[in-house]
């Protein structure tokens, strides 16, 4: 949500190209026990 926020706000302060980087972390998932 916060990211949809500062592309707005970019947006909004007239940037002609918003570029987002997400990073992609497959072990945040914390609904999965992981087996050990």
């Amino acid at each position: 949500m916060e990211l949809l926020i500062m592309i707005n706000a970019c947006k909004i302060a007239s940037a002609s190209r918003v570029t987002a980087v997400i990073p992609c972390f497959p072990y945040a998932r914390q609904d999965k026990k992981d087996k050990e």
